[in-house]
């Protein structure tokens, strides 16, 4: 229970022993007299009256636990008792200085029949919330604040020390209607006993016992006490336990929309995700204005793959909380998911305008860039959110991920291992580390990275095709046509596994599964020049010279310098005698690529055999 004068009288008595109040003026200028010239006791008088009576009157100035007993007093006038409030900032000279003033005033307004939400949560919900966690709030900020602790009105002030006072403000504002319902601006005396007051403080700061915290209390008995409990089980990591209390605090309450808001909030880091749906869902019935559900919903479906809803959800926070940075870092991810990469941007950039701090608004943009092709921004954008956070395992993959997209390998495979030191399990460090030593040569250490991200992820057929191409580099065709069947299996749109499986047949001689995997591929992709230059060449080795011709010229269709086309099907118009038609192709392939010696030897022995 909590006691307004406890901590006052224990610093008091900690400074009788060396702190001495000083006499009144009229007895020290008495001694003065007895003692000194009258010059130097009108000096010293005169110099003594300045000091108390400098900067602004301190006629009628309270002390701090005046003060804060006093406002305490004004909130229960407004409010009825029992009210839940939430003591959000304070902002003072130190941070030490604004936790003392908070605990009093706690005291004092729990002792006026308010319930406070403990704030020994508040470092959690500051930084699920990507707020600052600073002295002065804004308005919007303490009120989002309020909605996730289930207050109905947050408390918050200052003590700005003028002169020999202090102004002390405290402020009680309505969660839902912003409104401010008491307002307190009173004088506060910065004399001797508040300046050694506020030193012991600083000396002694005031220790909060977090880490026991929900575990050694006694039951709650209100539905408030229990969100206290089970948002310290969220921030410990204890989701069950969590969702235990927020049912309860239901079952106490089934109208409280904070209790459905933090089970469901409990429930996402479980990755529940239809039940964490479902409880957002119902908060968002009982309080259609609370930001946070919306947000919380959207991130549950963009974690199912429901890219639309999510940024429907996301929106709907916006438009209710424009400064919600999660739900600009939110809907930014799923336009970059669903292709839309210019609206990504632009809510991440405006989520780091909110919060520039944010290490994972920057590595979302970054993945951005990256899709649009603009690499070297991308890898700024990933450098910035490594500065922000060393630890970040995502930053480091991404950025190796662009570094292979530019073909600078070896830092690609100095970021995946790093990412790999900070999380083992990451999948898909393996797998993209794998794709940069096929990219490299190093058919070994491919493999044996493709083969530990399909141990962590059996269902990821990306990586399958990447073994396989090993595999196929080395020459181990059955077992390269084996891992291109299983990412068939795993995903049969998957137009590269075809594709790559059909390169696998054809160097075994199966010219025909060749062919069938080809047309595969470019069924699912017809856009994938590679596959009608792979299958012309099929052709032609099986003599269907004019369907090379055919596929040789779709490819180029598609791309215009693709030389490697070009040689191609020159070398077919050759075979069939077109060596007009054969010159005028590598003619074409040494203008795109003038150092392509297969090309040039083309061109010679064409130009022989044409007789000139």
């Amino acid at each position: 229970m909590f006691n307004k004068q406890r901590t006052t009288k224990k610093i008091a008595n900690s400074l009788i022993d060396w702190f001495t109040p000083l006499p009144p003026l009229n007895k020290v200028a008495d001694f003065l007299r007895k003692s000194l010239s009258v010059a130097v006791v009108f000096l010293i008088i005169t110099a003594l009256t300045a000091c108390a009576s400098g900067g602004s009157s301190s006629a009628g100035a309270l002390s701090l636990e005046e003060a804060v007993w006093r406002s305490a007093q004004d909130i229960r006038g407004t409010l009825p008792v029992g009210t839940r409030v939430a003591i959000v900032a304070f902002s003072s000279e130190s941070n030490n200085l604004s936790e003392f003033i908070m605990d009093e005033l706690t005291g004092s307004l729990v002792n006026a029949g308010m319930e406070v939400a403990d704030r020994r949560n508040l470092a959690f919900v500051y930084r699920e919330l990507n707020f600052q966690m600073t002295g002065d709030v804004s308005d919007d900020t303490a009120a989002t604040i309020g909605r996730f602790v289930g207050a109905q009105h947050v408390i918050f002030g200052e003590l700005l020390p003028i002169g020999n006072t202090a102004r002390f403000r405290v402020s009680a504002v309505n969660v839902e209607t912003a409104v401010h319902e008491s307002a307190t601006h009173l004088t506060v005396r910065n004399d001797r006993a508040f300046r050694s007051l506020a030193a012991a403080i600083g000396r002694s700061p005031l220790q909060t016992a977090v880490a026991d915290y929900g575990r050694n209390w006694e039951a709650p008995r209100s539905a408030g006490a229990f969100i206290d409990r089970g948002i310290a089980h969220t921030a410990r990591g204890d989701y069950q336990m969590a969702v235990l209390d927020f049912t309860e605090a239901i079952n106490l309450d089934r109208n409280f929309a904070t209790a459905f808001f933090n089970r469901g909030f409990a429930h996402s880091r479980m990755e529940n995700w239809n039940q964490a749906i479902a409880d957002s869902t119902e908060a968002i019935r009982l309080n259609p204005n609370l930001a946070e559900a919306f947000n919380n919903r959207g991130v549950a479906h963009f974690r199912m793959g429901n890219w639309n809803q999510a940024i429907a959800d996301s929106t709907e926070a916006i438009r209710l909380d424009p400064n919600n940075v999660n739900a600009f870092v939110n809907r930014g991810g799923s336009h970059v998911i669903m292709g839309n990469l210019n609206q990504a941007i632009a809510d991440l950039t405006e989520a780091i305008r909110l919060n520039p701090n944010l290490a994972e608004a920057f590595n979302n943009r970054g993945l951005a860039y990256g899709s649009m092709g603009n690499l070297n921004q991308a890898i700024t954008d990933h450098t910035e959110a490594l500065r922000l956070n060393p630890n970040h395992a995502n930053a480091f993959n991404n950025r190796g991920l662009a570094h292979i997209s530019m073909g600078n390998f070896n830092q690609a495979v100095a970021d995946l291992t790093e990412a790999i030191r900070l999380d083992p399990n990451h999948a898909n460090a393996f797998f993209n580390r794998g794709v940069a030593h096929v990219r490299m040569g190093n058919w070994n250490q491919a493999i044996a990275d493709s083969t530990e991200a399909i141990r962590l992820n059996p269902n990821a057929a990306e990586a399958f095709v990447n073994r396989g191409n090993a595999h196929s580099r080395m020459g181990n065709l059955n077992q390269a046509i084996a891992d291109f069947t299983a990412a068939i299996r795993l995903n049969p749109n998957l137009a590269e596994a075809f594709f790559n499986r059909g390169n696998a047949h054809r160097d075994m001689g199966n010219l025909n599964q060749a062919i069938a995997d080809y047309t595969e591929a470019l069924r699912l992709n017809p856009n994938f020049a590679n596959a009608f230059v792979n299958r012309g060449t099929t052709h032609f080795s099986m003599g269907n010279l004019n369907q090379a011709i055919a596929d040789y010229t779709e490819a180029l269709r598609l791309n215009p310098n693709f030389a490697n086309a070009f040689v191609s099907r020159g070398a077919a118009h050759g075979e069939m005698g077109n060596l007009n038609q054969a010159i005028a192709d590598f003619e074409a392939a040494l203008r795109i690529d003038p150092n392509d010696t297969r090309a040039r030897n083309a061109l010679e022995f064409a130009r022989r055999n044409r007789g000139w």
